[in-house]
């Protein structure tokens, strides 16, 4: 009797090589779930203007076209400053960045508030 004979035969190692083979599966799986992931995230600060948006732009294109500002220092700066007077502001979901951000927008751009409404995904 050889060993693969032996090994079909037996219930526990038939469900023990089930069982790698679902291991492997789901491994796989969940390594390109993390690719995906990544992209998503990437996706969504695109899509809400978040500091990871403006802060992998190294020649500061998209600060100076959006807020006026030259560079994310100078926006930092602005932000700390009025940190406090910016938490007064209730908007649920929109962070003090972002809160920030729409204000210099609507300033620098003269964006309609239903524009504003749609980039931060709120009804304005």
């Amino acid at each position: 009797m050889s060993v693969d004979t032996i090994n079909e035969n037996n219930p526990f190692m038939m469900e023990l090589t089930r069982l790698r083979r679902e291991y492997d599966s789901l491994k796989k799986e969940n390594e390109e779930l993390k690719i995906v992931n990544g992209k998503l995230r990437r996706t969504v600060d695109v899509l809400s203007l978040s500091e990871n948006f403006f802060e992998n732009d190294k020649l500061n294109k998209k600060m100076k076209y959006f807020t006026g500002l030259s560079n994310m220092s100078v926006f930092n700066l602005i932000l700390e400053y009025t940190n406090d007077a910016l938490n007064a502001i209730r908007v649920p979901r929109l962070n003090n960045f972002q809160k920030l951000l729409l204000m210099l927008m609507k300033l620098r751009n003269n964006y309609t508030f239903t524009d504003l409404g749609y980039r931060f995904g709120k009804k304005m």
